[in-house]
């Protein structure tokens, strides 16, 4: 009976350090910077995370006029519409800190979108200069998209986890007997 105790006690502190050294997803905000004093370079050493998609799309429209032989107008019209999809829970790293409250993160090589906290509270959250109807206006890979409906939410996540050490000595004692 007393080996059965003592292995549930060793269970149960191997549960406790598992449980507590696991990685769980936060919003990386104003008050977590602040509280942990992360400076650029903590900052750069980060990954984060999308919290929703990104859908980032342009489009482009090029044509030509002509008249046949018979004089009719002729109209060749060509659209292009590209989009760009950063889905949530896509990686990303800060780029390059351009404010206290304000970074560029990069989801793929060469480009990057602004991220920031204009209130200088809370989570930070796609930025643009320029908004209509809760799209944002981006450049993105050298041209102007346009973000999905709702994007204004979208926002940085980091993992975090604590690493809890619990050290456990165990013994049992056998008891002392007289001496005669």
């Amino acid at each position: 009976m007393k080996l059965f105790n003592n292995n549930k006690l060793f269970i149960l502190h191997s549960i406790i350090f598992l449980f507590s050294s696991c990685a769980t997803k936060i919003p990386f905000t104003s008050e977590l910077k602040k509280q942990n004093n992360l400076q650029e370079e903590d900052i750069k050493q980060m990954q984060f995370y999308l919290s929703d998609n990104i859908i980032l799309s342009n489009s482009e429209s090029s044509g030509t006029k002509n008249t046949d032989n018979k004089g009719n107008l002729i109209l060749n019209n060509k659209y292009s519409l590209n989009k760009i999809i950063i889905k949530k829970g896509t990686k990303g790293v800060v780029e390059k800190v351009i404010s206290e409250d304000m970074f560029l993160v990069s989801f793929e090589e060469g480009n990057f979108i602004v991220f920031g906290n204009k209130t200088g509270i809370g989570r930070y959250k796609l930025m643009s200069k320029k908004w209509n109807n809760n799209q944002a206006e981006v450049e993105y890979n050298g041209r102007k998209y346009i973000s999905n409906n709702g994007s204004e939410s979208t926002f940085l996540i980091i993992k975090s986890r604590n690493l809890n050490k619990i050290i456990s000595n165990q013994r049992t004692v056998k008891g002392k007997k007289i001496k005669k």
